[in-house]
């Protein structure tokens, strides 16, 4: 609480095999009580809203409603599901279903997670869910967030270099510069709050995920994820930028850079 933290989120969905053998993540849908008591405890250490994200089930056999119901005795005050069971992991497509129902079983918010693409597709997903969490989606995507509700929001527009019209059926299509630009500013924070070393380490898994869909880009790729320093990241950004000068407002997902 004396850092000024919002919330603590307890993360029980994990399904990587190592956290799983530990008994943390997605092992607590099965070790119930243990996950219970987790929540109770943070509950009673704290003022803060305590909040739980989870899968629908460990394998398939678990109750998610009895489960979630468990965790808002306990006292949690939100949860995520995501839309897949630890057995899953990340095979297969999420599914909402059994999410939809909890919603009209308990009485704490429910957000889905898994597979939403951007957030035009969110909200054709949260039906009567309270809310949507985007993961992958916005992994060298920050435009996956823009719908219709913000790009016909003049005051957005107004204090955002997002323009109106790359924003085509639902999806935010950015141009080369406008991904070049978000990339440079991406590293410039990362390195400004994790500094030099630890940031300029950290950023080259995101710098990769916004280059697709255009000539030589395997080969930026292949330097970005070997980067070691701001100056060396910045650097590649500005030859990208120069060697496709011609190109900067085209848009890579649309196939407009050949």
């Amino acid at each position: 609480e004396k850092y000024n933290i919002a919330g603590i989120d307890v993360n029980m969905g994990c399904p990587a095999k190592k956290v799983v053998r530990s008994g943390h993540g997605s092992s607590l849908l099965i070790n119930e009580e243990t996950a219970f008591e987790i929540i109770r405890q943070l509950s009673e250490a704290t003022k803060l809203p305590i909040s739980v994200k989870t899968r629908l089930s460990f394998d398939g056999n678990q109750n998610l409603i009895n489960f979630v119901k468990g965790l808002e005795e306990a006292g949690a005050s939100l949860v995520t599901i995501h839309g897949r069971t630890a057995k899953q992991a990340y095979t297969g497509k999420a599914d909402f279903t059994n999410i939809y129902e909890l919603k009209e079983k308990i009485g704490i918010p429910v957000i889905c997670n898994g597979d939403i693409l951007n957030y035009t597709d969110g909200m054709q997903k949260v039906k009567n869910l309270d809310g949507i969490m985007m993961g992958r989606a916005s992994f060298g995507n920050p435009w996956c967030f823009i719908g219709e509700e913000q790009i016909n929001d003049e005051e957005f527009l107004k204090l955002s270099p997002i323009k109106k019209q790359n924003f085509i059926n639902g999806v935010y299509h950015p141009s080369l510069l406008e991904i070049l630009d978000a990339m440079k500013f991406h590293a410039e924070k990362l390195v400004e709050t994790k500094g030099e070393k630890k940031g300029s380490l950290e950023i080259r898994k995101h710098l990769v995920q916004y280059l697709k869909n255009f000539p030589g880009v395997k080969d930026y790729r292949k330097r970005l994820v070997t980067t070691d320093s701001l100056e060396n990241s910045l650097a590649i950004i500005n030859e990208i930028k120069k060697n496709f000068e011609e190109f900067l407002e085209k848009r890579p997902s649309l196939g407009e850079i050949e």
